[in-house]
């Protein structure tokens, strides 16, 4: 995506009124905002293909990335879509958890997983200590 532009039209400001069902205009016109991306990507990718288990359920973890804004894991195993990330660890001792994330998401296909978090801040990816993923 570096380098590439970005392109968005908006057209009337306003709201959805639950009351009326419609939406309610109160700016009307058109606006186009176009910029091209330059940025220095910061993320980080990491094979980790190791087996974690809880119960009666195993799952192989076979990769992990990390962004300033997002984390995400890819899992193979019966039943995967058990797993999510809980904790983040940064070197300073600092813990990041549930409540510390905007988002959660799990997608599974049959053996495949795919688990990721949205952060509620930016994060130095060189700081993180450890990621805890479990149920």
């Amino acid at each position: 995506m570096n380098g590439n532009t970005i392109s968005l039209n908006f057209k009337d400001f306003g709201y959805y009124s639950e009351e009326s069902n419609e939406f309610v205009t109160i700016v009307r016109g058109n606006w186009d905002l176009s910029w091209k991306l330059n940025y220095k990507d910061v993320s980080k990718k990491f094979k980790v293909n190791k087996f974690i288990s809880e119960k009666n359920n195993k799952s192989l973890i076979t990769s992990i990335n990390v962004s300033p804004i997002s984390i995400s894991a890819n899992l193979i195993g019966k039943h995967s879509n058990n797993f999510m990330i809980n904790i983040i660890t940064f070197k300073d001792g600092t813990i990041l958890t549930n409540d510390n994330f905007l988002g959660a998401n799990t997608s599974t296909s049959f053996l495949k997983a795919f688990t990721s978090i949205e952060l509620s801040e930016v994060i130095n990816v060189n700081q993180i200590e450890s990621i805890t993923i479990g149920k």
